[in-house]
């Protein structure tokens, strides 16, 4: 008998190793700003405020004073309603003995210092409930008209009432018969509701502001109250002051600020090989190389207080197909620069004084295209991509971070993988 002694083998390694040691190589390389990139710009007016998901309403919060404006639909003519029989009637005649105006608030993401108190005015004066702001109540095409008094001008008080955000979603205003036909008067382009902050220190958010009216059939018993609800026909806020001008770069707020990078191009850059010294001549050709991961690292930078986000900001990234004659603004977008979204932002990233560290922002998809070059089949690809909020119409405040020119520019992470020249056996 003889005995044959085996050793362990690896079950891919028939002989011994298929790629030489060396042969493959990962690398970290950081390219700063002007390695990378041609320009960058914020550019905002995406979203208004009337598009906005809610409302805003404060008053001298971080510096900042909000005010809300709603127009409702007409009181309806005719009201169908069960009696005390069980009976469905019909009445085309209501009688409007008044009703309530019903602020719903978001406990959660409003900041008070204790109860508040708001008041529910008449409009002042004619406006428009698509384009009104601070200073001007119609600010549509070539027609600008201001506010008597900027921050919308206010009539009579229909009544006031105070929240306590302890267990409390809501407030309701006391409203007249009176305030309800003119608010019903379709011709009257000066009807609708104006609600003000008057404790200082708060900011409050509001999802929705509908009226409860409260009427009396004609049909049946007098003493019998019937209530039907109406919504509004549309509405906004305004707030001052406005973002400051800058060259910071902007993502997210009110009026909606989109970011937009033009990158050089990157299939004819080669960087020296990180960790190797100069003299060896290791260089990495973006072209040859695999691209494993890439991400856009932005500093953080300061928003005014009373403009930070009032929730968490998540920001996606994509490819902007430019078109000769057409506005970077109006340009379409095509597809996401990658896979993955960078991590949810506190608006506390945000508050001046704070020091946070730096965000990713993945573009894996778009830099590794980008790095391949021209191909006969596609062209040239894109070399814009932009940073937007992943729900634009969500937020209110927006998120600033360090552009070119700035103390603390963009720069471009990569993850990349190369192959020598070596055989493989």
């Amino acid at each position: 008998m003889v005995a044959l002694a085996c050793a362990d083998e690896d079950p891919t390694g028939v002989g011994g190793p298929l790629v030489p040691g060396g042969a493959v190589r990962t690398f970290e390389i950081v390219l700063e700003a002007e390695d990378f990139l041609v320009s960058d710009t914020a550019l905002g007016g995406f979203v208004t405020q009337g598009q906005l998901l809610y409302r805003v309403l404060a008053s001298g919060y971080e510096g900042m004073t909000a005010h809300a404006v709603g127009r409702f639909a007409p009181a309806p003519a005719s009201v169908t309603y069960v009696d005390a029989s069980g009976a469905t009637r019909t009445d085309t005649l209501p009688s409007y003995i008044g009703g309530r105006v019903v602020l719903r608030l978001d406990t959660l993401r409003s900041v008070a210092p204790g109860p508040v108190r708001l008041e529910l005015h008449r409009v002042g004066e004619e406006w428009d409930p698509a384009s009104a702001s601070w200073t001007l109540r119609v600010d549509s095409g070539g027609v600008q008209l201001p506010w008597a008094q900027p921050g919308g001008t206010s009539a009579a008080l229909v009544d006031t009432a105070t929240w306590d955000p302890a267990g409390h979603d809501s407030v309701s205003f006391r409203v007249d018969s009176l305030t309800v036909a003119l608010w019903s008067d379709t011709l009257d382009a000066t009807r609708g509701a104006f609600i003000r902050v008057a404790t200082p220190g708060a900011r409050l958010r509001s999802p929705s502001l509908i009226l409860r009216l409260d009427l009396r059939p004609t049909a049946t018993n007098p003493d019998t109250v019937i209530t039907t609800t109406v919504g509004t026909l549309g509405g906004t806020f305004f707030f001052d002051p406005n973002p400051p001008p800058g060259s910071m770069l902007r993502v997210g707020g009110m009026p909606s600020w989109r970011s937009y990078f033009h990158v050089q191009r990157l299939d004819t850059l080669v960087v020296p090989c990180p960790g190797e010294p100069p003299e060896s001549g290791c260089v990495v050709r973006l072209n040859e190389a695999t691209i494993n991961y890439a991400a856009l690292v932005l500093q953080p930078d300061s928003t005014p207080g009373g403009l930070l986000p009032d929730d968490s900001l998540r920001i996606e990234a994509r490819t902007v197909l430019t078109v000769p004659g057409v506005p970077l603004a109006r340009s379409p977008l095509g597809s996401r620069g990658s896979a993955y979204l960078a991590p949810a932002l506190a608006p506390e990233t945000f508050r001046p004084g704070a020091s946070p560290g730096a965000v990713e922002v993945p573009l894996t998809a778009f830099v590794a295209t980008l790095a391949a070059g021209r191909t006969e089949a596609q062209g040239e690809p894109p070399r814009w991509f932009v940073l937007y909020p992943v729900v634009e119409s969500g937020l209110f405040g927006f998120g600033t971070f360090g552009g070119l020119g700035s103390p603390a520019p963009p720069r471009l992470r990569m993850i990349v993988t190369v192959a020598t020249g070596a055989e493989v056996r």
